[in-house]
């Protein structure tokens, strides 16, 4: 703990209460203030206010965690103490110390004393940035970050993301508070947030409802242990803790921290001059004004497969890559070659065997956007540039509901440009004979798929498979406006096997038996304990999970589309708001809350007893603790269904017109589909119908992207490369003929 100052004045009063400390941070808008008071005196809590009456902080009189340091003060020994610590005080730093007004009240919030006290200004300058080893390298052998923290005060339910690199190796991470265990993170949870440790495996993940109140302690810490036994600490600092408006809940985003305190510097730096600069700098994309990055493979050059995506992610998500390599082999075995354009500036990978693009690396400043072979199309100014507006709001709107960016329009349309400028060279380029685009809703694939039809370049939209292991593969569409959605009837009349349906109840049973998702969750055990309690009491758990709404078609609301995806609500969180008010009428209901993993979750209200937020918990944990399941169009569903529980579909996705769920055509049908899924209505027809649709994924829609699933599915790679070859036959390529 730190000690004062030997220049510290301290306050106090006759009755034996001091102010240890009162200090303002200008840099950090920072006010801390500690002092002990008498245990005769019965202070149950301590009010710090600005003389103005704005209370600046609330917390409990209470004895130290350790022992009474023997070279503190007289009033601080054998007392009860106290500490308000409070970041962002004003919103700017301060010249002037500000004067506090400490309340010090009973358990009954009638007050005891008042003392009145200045605050000392502390200058703490900028720490120099540390040289840490990473996988890349380094001065020191280790690297602790705390990325992102929560902890919901009302059911004692708390979420931490950090990484911890060793040049040791990782053994564990703990999360304390004070002196008290709190739990063991999970290692190679999560993808850090630090650029000093880029490796998931040094990720860290932990969420538990834990037996204590964080908000009664002075430290939150990680106990971290190398292989080689050596433990390393990392405190999470009480300054960088945003605390809800009703002090139940504590929040804390490491890289929005940072980037409220650049912004905050960028305003002293003449900023109408520096916009302006910065602006022409991206107008004229000087900043990408470099040569392309190729890495080609010299063949005879074959007919092509060409494959736009976000980033390969060899080091983040091995399971990717090799699917790509492993696909690139088997369009070989026709004659085919798969060629990769990387659409953001990610790691590329090492000596890749197929011609691989970065397209951020292209120099496009010099191409006219309106390029010689568009104009060939027949396609018009006005519509390009309508293109570019929507690509340009998906992409705004995306960045702009994240906590981790502070995105502008114009970052946004610019983007778009140089998008827009690369894709159209590398489709004259490459010369495809099909184009793969990586999700349907974002600003690159929206604008390649507009290039592709106006060149005549048929397209296949892929993304991870509704099922774990597998990879989706449509023509028409994803989730509502693909295949088994928009041509329902077309897709349901298709013959199935015996071996099909063979096939997907195997799939079933081995992915409620194993746990297995699409993406890796945190284990087990978080919630049985809490919800236990809640089924005690007679209560039913409807489960709520949150989608990426920017990129599953919801958004933006002026889109056609977005209706089609969610007919009834705007997004996640109006979705949120209705059953939350929902189940505060009902009263015998509660709604545990999941947001997307994607997104940082909005400040809702999250201190009513009717609602648990969840944000680490394991997805399968979530469905078997709940009695129902709703979402707007997660792929959340599935694993309801997988699991045996009743889910209801309050937008639309592949799930849709296949019976096996229930599906509300307007507000207020909801009250009364909960209510007849928590009865079991229509249960066992719905299971069949599931097992019928699930088949039908197997064998037309989904491809294997794993050799289990290959197994599984009875599908082997070459047959994903036969699926593409058709569809690259089935249209004629302008800029090919």
């Amino acid at each position: 703990m730190e000690r004062p100052s030997p220049d510290t004045e301290y306050v106090t009063t006759p009755d034996g209460i001091g102010i240890l400390r009162a200090n303002y941070m200008p840099r950090k808008d920072f006010i801390e203030v500690r002092g002990g008071c008498p245990k005769a005196l019965g202070v149950a809590f301590v009010e710090v206010a600005l003389q103005g009456g704005e209370v600046l902080g609330r917390t409990p009189c209470k004895p130290p965690s350790s022992e009474y340091p023997p070279d503190y003060p007289p009033f601080m020994q054998g007392t009860d103490w106290f500490a308000v610590r409070r970041g962002r005080v004003f919103g700017a730093e301060q010249r002037e110390p500000p004067a506090l007004l400490v309340r010090f009240l009973d358990a009954e919030d009638r007050e005891i004393a008042q003392l009145q006290t200045p605050t000392r200004i502390i200058n703490t300058p900028a720490a120099p940035p540390t040289a840490v080893a990473s996988p890349s390298g380094g001065s020191k052998d280790y690297h602790i970050s705390i990325d992102q923290f929560f902890f919901e005060r009302h059911w004692n339910l708390m979420s931490i993301r950090g990484a911890f690199f060793s040049v040791n190796g990782t053994q564990a991470v703990e999360v304390w508070a004070d002196k008290e265990k709190v739990g063991d993170a999970q290692l190679g949870m999560h993808r850090p947030l630090s650029k000093r440790t880029p490796d998931p495996a040094n990720g860290f993940a932990l969420e538990t409802t834990i037996d204590v109140d964080l908000l009664k302690y002075e430290r939150i810490h990680l106990r971290c242990v190398d292989k080689a036994g050596k433990v390393y600490r990392r405190s999470l600092p009480a300054g960088h803790l945003e605390r809800s408006d009703d002090g139940t809940t504590l929040f804390y985003n490491k890289r929005h921290n940072d980037l409220l305190a650049k912004a905050e510097r960028q305003k002293r730096v003449i900023p109408r001059w520096r916009e302006r600069i910065v602006n022409f700098a991206m107008q004229c994309d000087l900043g990408r004004a470099l040569g392309p990055s190729f890495a080609r493979r010299a063949t005879d050059d074959p007919d092509r497969v060409l494959l736009f995506v976000n980033n390969v992610n060899p080091g983040g998500r091995p399971e990717k890559w090799q699917y790509f390599l492993k696909l690139h082999e088997e369009l070989e075995k026709f004659g085919f070659e798969l060629v990769l354009a990387q659409q953001s500036a990610a790691a590329s990978p090492a000596d890749p065997p197929m011609w691989f693009i970065r397209m951020s690396d292209m120099r496009t400043w010099l191409k006219p956007a309106w390029s010689r072979e568009l104009r060939k199309t027949g396609r018009t100014d006005t519509e390009y540039r309508a293109m570019l507006h929507e690509a340009s709001s998906l992409d705004y709107g995306y960045e702009q509901n994240k906590r981790n960016v502070l995105p502008t329009w114009l970052e946004s349309y610019s983007s778009s440009l140089q998008i827009a400028r690369a894709a159209d060279q590398v489709l004259t380029m490459v010369r495809p004979k099909v184009a793969l685009l990586w999700h349907e809703w974002n600003q690159a694939s929206h604008i390649c798929k507009w290039l592709c039809d106006a060149y005549g370049v048929p397209t296949l939209y892929c993304h991870d498979g509704a099922l774990p292991m597998t990879m989706g593969m449509d023509p028409v569409g994803e989730m509502a406006e693909s295949t088994p959605v928009a041509k329902a009837e077309e897709y349901y009349a298709r013959p199935l096997a015996r071996a099909d349906f063979r096939r997907a109840i195997t799939y079933r049973r081995l992915v409620r038996d194993t746990g297995l998702n699409r993406k890796s969750t945190v284990a087990d055990g978080s919630l049985s304990r809490l919800l236990d309690k809640v089924r005690a009491e007679g209560k039913k758990v409807l489960f709520y999970a949150g989608c990426n709404d920017w990129q599953t078609g919801m958004l933006p609301v002026w889109w056609d589309k977005s209706s089609v995806h969610s007919p009834i609500f705007i997004d996640s969180y109006d979705a949120f708001r209705y059953l939350s008010d929902l189940c505060a009428q009902r009263g015998d209901w509660v709604l545990l809350f999941k947001p997307h993993p994607h997104l940082e979750p909005q400040r809702v209200d999250l201190s009513e007893p009717h609602v648990i937020f969840v944000r680490e918990a394991n997805i399968h944990e979530c469905v078997r603790q709940s009695d129902v399941c709703l979402t707007l169009v997660s792929a959340t569903a599935y694993m309801s269904l997988f699991n045996d529980r009743p889910t209801i579909l309050l937008g639309r996705n592949s799930l849709s017109r296949s019976g096996s769920c229930y599906e509300p055509h307007e507000i207020g049908d909801i009250p009364e589909m909960i209510e007849a899924a928590l009865r079991g209505v229509d249960v066992r027809a719905m299971k069949r119908r599931w097992i019928d649709h699930l088949a039908r994924m197997i064998r037309y829609t989904l491809q294997p992207m794993h050799p289990d699933s290959e197994k599984l599915m009875g599908k082997p790679y070459s047959a994903t490369a036969r699926f593409i070859i058709k569809e690259a036959k089935s249209s004629p390529v302008l800029h090919n003929g």
